[in-house]
């Protein structure tokens, strides 16, 4: 997400589908913690994770009170058998690599609680009409064709695809 403005009202988009008050998040691809301030203040608890050790160390250096940051890889993380209602991933796909996706996806299902969601948050310029990059359209078809993700909501105004799902086991 570009800026805070352009996050917070992305974030109220999310947040009028699903009621993060009181709610544990993971962040998958957290970066400096662009968009995590955003999200720390709708939720009770976050926890972002990013397999860049400089960019852990900026996103630390916001202090927020209720996020913990951690070096993580994507696609494997260790996170202590800890639980999340909600699992975003702000972490451009382009970033993930189509073979690595379902990998991380399935890791996000492993950590996600019960009748939890999983939401993932993309340019719409790579949607599944995209007509650019192979590798875009893969990791895309990876999450819209992962056989343990049911599409809850899609939302799809202004210049962001969100696409919010639960998991089943």
């Amino acid at each position: 997400v570009a800026n805070s403005k352009e996050a917070r009202y992305l974030l109220e988009d999310i947040a009028s589908v699903i009621n993060l008050r009181g709610k544990s998040v993971l962040e998958i691809g957290c970066g400096e913690g662009e968009r995590t301030a955003e999200i720390a203040a709708r939720c009770e608890l976050l926890l972002g994770i990013d397999p860049d050790p400089h960019k852990i160390e900026r996103a630390r250096a916001q202090g927020l009170s209720n996020v913990a940051f951690e070096q993580q890889p994507l696609d494997e993380f260790d996170i202590r058998g800890r639980r999340f209602d909600i699992v975003i991933f702000t972490v451009p796909i382009k970033n993930i690599s189509a073979n690595r996706m379902k990998k991380t996806i399935d890791e996000a299902l492993r950590v996600v609680r019960p009748h939890g969601f999983i939401v993932f948050v993309e340019p719409r310029s790579i949607t599944p009409d995209f007509k650019g990059d192979d590798e875009y359209k893969r990791a895309l078809r990876a999450i819209t064709g992962h056989g343990r993700l049911t599409l809850y909501r899609e939302l799809t105004e202004g210049t962001w695809w969100v696409g919010i799902y639960h998991g089943t086991p």
